[in-house]
């Protein structure tokens, strides 16, 4: 149980750095392997393979949306008797992000990551509306 504790503690502080814009903090939780998924059909959508990409991503992220606020409303873990950090975890959230041009947009998702040796390995985001509100969120 220890170990589904401190998974789902560094996916919330990971949100929690997101929020911030403590871009380091947040970084120094994925793999310098890892590939993360963004869902719908705008330029930033699709698979973003390794640490270079996954930052440059974020940094995009983080320009376009000078205001974000995640809220983390369920953590569910895979295995609870996980001891070597690897171990798969859903973060079920709303999100609330204001562009440069202060339009507010929302949204909700669900975050799957894959976590080995106590770091993201694999992340896929799966957003309930894909479709107009993300098209509006990038300005496509």
């Amino acid at each position: 149980m220890i170990g589904a504790m401190i998974a789902k503690y560094k996916v919330s502080s990971a949100f929690k750095a997101l929020n911030n814009r403590n871009f380091q903090t947040f970084l120094s939780a994925w793999r310098d392997d890892c590939v993360f998924n963004y869902p719908g059909k705008v330029p930033m959508s699709g698979r973003h393979e390794g640490i270079d990409a996954i930052q440059k991503w974020f940094q995009k992220f983080l320009d376009q949306f000078p205001k974000i606020e995640f809220t983390v409303k369920n953590l569910c873990v895979d295995n609870i008797f996980d001891i070597v950090g690897n171990n798969t975890v859903a973060a079920h959230w709303d999100l609330k992000l204001t562009k440069k041009d202060n339009t507010e947009l929302r949204n909700s998702g669900v975050t799957v990551i894959k976590i080995k040796f106590g770091k993201a390995e694999m992340v896929t985001d799966y957003f309930f509306d894909t479709d107009e509100k993300v098209r509006i969120a990038w300005g496509s």
